[in-house]
């Protein structure tokens, strides 16, 4: 296995020390900056595109945004009160995961994926925060460093979610815009340079698009 030198996989960030306000504000200002995004896809009514080291982070971030057919209502059950129980209908790569916590609107959660054979399983220790208004909903998640959650099963990598958000938006009384940006660092195995590598970030894009068609599929077919 490589060793990285740095440790900016790990984060640093107590649960009960996260300003909620100025996340909801960070996240909304990557949302509304296209600024330095290349264009990585455009086809099925979904745009993709990818950008490297937004945070300071070094990984590159994918970004996707596209339109679906649904309530906020029926969307706030799917991705954010019962998250985990859908989580295996859209993501492929999902394993499990565990509530940790929960309060007014926002919990604590952890999560396992599958990786590539010739890699180590991907852990996360996160929150999630909800933020909604009569026409938004905001789901925002970010890595946790703590010290009871810091133990990794074995077999698996901790990584860690730098801000990461969707957004769904009503556009009309029949459509909303779902808007998503993914930020994460595959763990100490996983040198930067190698997570940038064409082929990786390739990867993430086509899983994301993957992921956001069948959320789309989910949704517009949802019958609670």
């Amino acid at each position: 296995m490589i060793k990285r030198k740095d440790k900016q996989y790990l984060s640093e960030i107590l649960s009960n020390s996260i300003h909620f306000n100025n996340l909801d504000k960070l996240t909304e200002n990557c949302l509304a900056n296209d600024d330095g995004w290349k264009s990585v896809y455009n086809k099925k009514n979904i745009q993709a595109f990818s950008k490297q080291n937004l945070f300071g982070s070094g990984i590159t971030s994918i970004r996707y945004r596209t339109t679906l057919k649904q309530k906020l209502d029926v969307i706030e059950e799917f991705a954010y009160r019962n998250m985990l129980d859908y989580m295996p209908l859209w993501s492929k790569e999902f394993i499990k995961g565990e509530r940790l916590a929960t309060y007014d609107n926002y919990k604590l959660l952890k999560t396992q994926f599958k990786t590539p054979f010739f890699l180590k399983n991907r852990s996360y220790v996160f929150v999630l925060l909800r933020i909604k208004t009569a026409d938004t909903l905001k789901v925002i998640y970010l890595s946790v460093g703590d010290a009871e959650y810091l133990n990794t099963d074995k077999g698996f990598v901790r990584s860690k979610l730098y801000p990461t958000v969707y957004k769904f938006t009503k556009l009309n009384d029949a459509e909303v815009q779902m808007e998503h940006i993914l930020s994460t660092d595959l763990g100490q195995d996983l040198p930067l340079w190698f997570q940038n590598a064409s082929p990786v970030t390739n990867g993430y894009v086509q899983a994301n698009i993957r992921d956001c068609e069948s959320i789309v599929r989910v949704l517009e077919n949802w019958e609670g």
